[in-house]
């Protein structure tokens, strides 16, 4: 094997590395976001909810699960 493919091979390893290094810190900031902003953010609704239910004495869900907006 000659040493120009050699180093055709080394780069073009280098550069999925980069690639693979790159895709890792893009789900490490997807990971954050999920895991700091997104799960709070429904458990504050859920407690919301709990909190609209408790008030109205009715179910939120029977509406959302029978709402004629479902059906369409």
């Amino acid at each position: 094997m000659s040493l120009n493919k050699l180093e055709s091979y080394n780069e073009q390893i280098k550069n999925i590395n980069d690639k693979i290094n790159d895709l890792e810190n893009k789900i490490d900031k997807i990971l954050l976001l999920l895991e700091n902003d997104i799960k709070p953010n429904s458990e504050k609704m859920s407690n919301h909810i709990n909190i609209i239910e408790q008030i109205f004495k009715f179910p939120l869900s029977f509406v959302t699960k029978n709402s004629f907006i479902n059906d369409k």
